[in-house]
């Protein structure tokens, strides 16, 4: 009797250790989906959105091929320019960003004393390091990725 409580204990343990393996995988999975496949799916959406849209004026006013196609340009002119300009802006945003962070830091540096701006400076050196090693793994990790992909396309073929 002994034995089968033991057993069903131990059943009952791996069970629930495998369970709780199976949450944190997927939640591991979803973490590194995240926003990256937001996007994606956004993206698809619109797509979707588009065509409907097009399809809904092809229909509404039928339009020839020659329409159609035409107003697909003009359609990929406008979603061209839309992109430079948001680039655009970005990178604006990015300059205004780095610039009101600099200002602030030679303010604050006007507040500080002599062995505060040492630790200060220090703690930024560390940061950059730190960030740097990110994207370094970051670099590193993209890599391997594309070296599976190339090995699971070369099996493939």
């Amino acid at each position: 009797m002994k034995k089968g409580w033991m057993v069903s204990a131990l059943l009952l343990i791996g069970g629930l250790a495998y369970g709780q393996e199976q949450v944190h995988e997927e939640r591991a999975d979803r973490h590194h989906r995240g926003e990256r496949g937001q996007r994606m799916e956004h993206r698809r959406a619109r797509a979707e959105r588009a065509h409907e849209r097009m399809d809904h004026l092809v229909e509404e006013l039928n339009l020839t091929e020659e329409q159609q196609e035409e107003i697909k340009a003009l359609h990929r002119q406008q979603k061209e320019k839309a992109e430079v300009r948001r680039r655009e802006m970005q990178e604006q945003l990015r300059a205004e960003r780095k610039a009101a962070q600099e200002t602030m830091e030679a303010e604050m540096m006007k507040i500080l004393t002599p062995e505060q701006q040492a630790k200060f400076a220090e703690m930024q050196a560390e940061r950059d390091a730190k960030r740097q090693q990110h994207l370094e793994r970051q670099i590193e990790r993209t890599e391997q990725r594309l070296q599976q992909l190339k090995e699971e396309q070369e099996g493939g073929n």
